[in-house]
């Protein structure tokens, strides 16, 4: 029987292991301005608070909410107030939700 719980014991450790391994990374968030946008690359340009200039790409399979509406990413305009959820993927940034306050 103790033989039995030291093999369980360690198939439960290799599994754990593995999940932590295999589990995505966790995605950023950035705020910022829409500097550049090119819709039909669907990329963008964004300059976030610290001044950094970040080049990132948007999925269709993505979230846009405009004032809390779902948008597309055509509805994007330079100047717009964003936050960025994103994660990295082949060193590149892919935003994964977007989204933008318009003061009316």
């Amino acid at each position: 029987m103790n033989r039995f719980m030291k093999n369980y014991c360690l198939a439960i450790l290799a599994l754990a292991l593995l999940l932590a391994i295999a589990a995505p990374v966790m995605a950023a968030e950035t705020r910022g301005n829409v500097a550049w946008i090119e819709p039909d690359d669907h990329t963008f340009t964004l300059v976030d608070d610290d001044n950094n200039v970040l080049e990132m790409r948007f999925f269709l399979t993505g979230q846009i909410l405009i004032d809390d509406q779902e948008a597309t990413f055509w509805d994007i305009q330079p100047g717009d107030r964003i936050t960025v959820t994103y994660d990295r993927v082949d060193g590149e940034l892919v935003a994964t939700r977007i989204e933008c306050r318009r003061l009316n």
